[in-house]
């Protein structure tokens, strides 16, 4: 069974700033963060092992009742011969030549987010929780969250969209749901965010 190792616990991330914007049956999440990789973790990636940065978001309605739950994750690699990071986000992917490209990378972005399980009532307002944590993953890590993947996206493969990455992200946001399910308390997690609420309003 894959095991993800956990966050360091030498700093933890720090979310500045967190709002959201209804775009039909989605939300765009507009995140800021800062602090997110210890030196242990820097290192780590400059070794060529990747690093998974996990937003663990929550939709609240007004009543304080959770809804539903989304994982996304950004996926943080650099190429020790090409010596440049690359970031996959779950619409796009950067590449950056500096670890400060890195960080200003994270100060200011938004995530496309799509709750497949909400349980979205009338008209009203609603609130979004974030929580994130880096996960460095070991060789051996990689190489099973590979093969996990490769099967998962077979069984995935009708869920592939236009977008082209869509299939692979769902994969991935299932797979770490699997794996974080039911986990509360991430050692070295940052403290939970909640946006200003936000009309979402059933589409017809």
């Amino acid at each position: 069974m894959l095991c993800l190792a956990l966050p360091l616990q030498a700093q933890q991330p720090m979310i500045r700033g967190l709002t959201v914007v209804p775009q039909g049956e989605r939300l765009a999440a507009h995140v800021q963060l800062e602090n997110l990789f210890a030196p242990k973790i820097l290192s780590t990636i400059r070794s060529g092992l990747p690093a998974l940065v996990q937003h663990d978001f929550r939709l609240q309605a007004a009543n304080n009742k959770e809804r539903a739950r989304a994982l996304q994750t950004v996926e943080v690699k650099y190429d020790i011969w090409a010596q440049r990071f690359r970031l996959t986000f779950p619409d796009t992917v950067r590449v950056v030549t500096t670890f400060a490209e890195v960080e200003q990378a994270f100060a200011d972005f938004t995530l496309p987010l799509q709750f497949a399980n909400a349980a979205r009532a009338e008209a009203g307002a609603y609130a979004l929780r974030l929580r994130v944590a880096v996960f460095p993953i070991s060789a051996e890590q990689g190489r099973q969250l590979l093969q996990r993947l490769a099967v998962n996206d077979v069984e995935t493969e009708n869920s592939s969209t236009a977008a082209g990455r869509s299939g692979f992200s769902l994969s991935l946001g299932s797979l770490l749901s699997f794996f974080f399910a039911g986990e509360e308390s991430a050692h070295g997690a940052s403290a939970w965010a909640v946006s200003p609420p936000f009309q979402w309003v059933r589409q017809p």
